[in-house]
C-alpha cells in the first residue's frame, strides 16, 4: 500500500471514529440530560427516551439511528462532491489513454479512428454480419434518441443527459467506435455539459462515420 493510500485511510478510520464517539456522547447526553431540561420539552424527550430504550424497541432505535446517519452523511458528501462527480474512464479504446484526459476532440483527432476494426472483429467471433446487424441497430436506436436529447439540452436537465449519453457510450464502446467513446468520455467530466453544451452536429458527423466504417466492413468469405 502507498503512503498516500495509507494516510488516506487513516483519515477515514479519524472520521468513522470521531462520528462514533458524537453519536455516544449525543445518546449518553441525552439518556441523563433530558431531566433538566424544562417544561412541556422535558417531559416530551423523557417520554421519547422511554419508548426508545424499551427492549423491544432498543434494537430497532439504534438500526433507526444509525440509518439516519448514513443517510445525512451521504446526503453531505453529494452536497460537496456532487452526484456526477466519479469519472468512469473508459480508456479501452483510446491510445492516447496514457496522456490523461483531453478536453477538446481536436487533440485526439489524429489518434482516433471511427472503428476500431481490430476490436470490433474480436468482438463478433466470428459472426461478422450478426454484430454488424447489432451496431446498426445501435445507430437506428442512438439517432431515435437524438430528439430527446435536444429536448433536455433546451430544459437545462444536464443529469439526465449525461446519463443518456453515458449509456450511449457504453454501447459505442462494444463496437469499438473510438471517436464516439472519446466524445462522451469528454461529456463525463464535471460541469462539461453545463459549461460547453453539448454538440448535436458534430455528434451526428461522428455517428455517421462509424456508420460509414461498419459498412465498409467486407461481408466474410463462404
Amino acid at each position: 500500500m502507498t503512503r498516500p493510500d495509507n494516510d488516506k485511510r487513516v483519515n477515514q478510520i479519524a472520521v468513522g471514529a470521531g462520528i462514533l464517539a458524537v453519536l455516544t456522547l449525543m445518546v449518553c447526553g441525552t439518556l441523563v440530560g433530558w431531566r433538566y431540561l424544562p417544561g412541556l420539552l422535558g417531559e416530551w424527550v423523557g417520554m421519547m427516551v422511554g419508548v426508545m430504550t424499551t427492549p423491544f424497541l432498543l434494537e430497532a432505535s439504534l438500526v433507526i439511528l444509525g440509518l439516519t446517519v448514513v443517510l445525512a452523511i451521504n446526503y453531505c458528501h453529494q452536497r460537496r462532491a456532487g452526484d456526477e462527480c466519479v469519472e468512469l474512464d473508459m480508456t479501452r479504446f483510446l491510445p492516447c489513454a496514457g496522456q490523461g484526459h483531453a478536453d477538446s476532440m481536436d487533440r485526439m483527432s489524429e489518434e482516433l479512428v471511427p472503428m476500431n476494426l481490430v476490436h470490433f472483429m474480436k468482438t463478433a467471433y466470428g459472426d461478422v454480419p450478426w454484430l454488424r446487424s447489432l451496431a446498426f441497430e445501435f445507430f437506428h436506436e442512438t439517432r431515435a434518441l437524438m430528439p430527446q436529447w435536444m429536448a433536455l439540452i433546451e430544459a437545462g436537465n444536464f443529469t439526465e443527459l449525461r446519463v443518456e449519453l453515458h449509456r450511449c457510450k457504453g454501447g459505442a464502446s462494444l463496437f469499438g467506435f473510438e471517436r464516439l467513446v472519446a466524445m462522451l468520455a469528454i461529456c463525463e467530466s464535471p460541469m462539461a455539459l453545463e459549461s460547453r453544451g453539448f454538440d448535436l452536429a458534430a455528434f451526428e458527423r461522428e455517428l455517421g462515420a462509424a456508420q460509414t466504417a461498419v459498412a465498409a466492413i467486407p461481408e466474410p468469405a463462404c
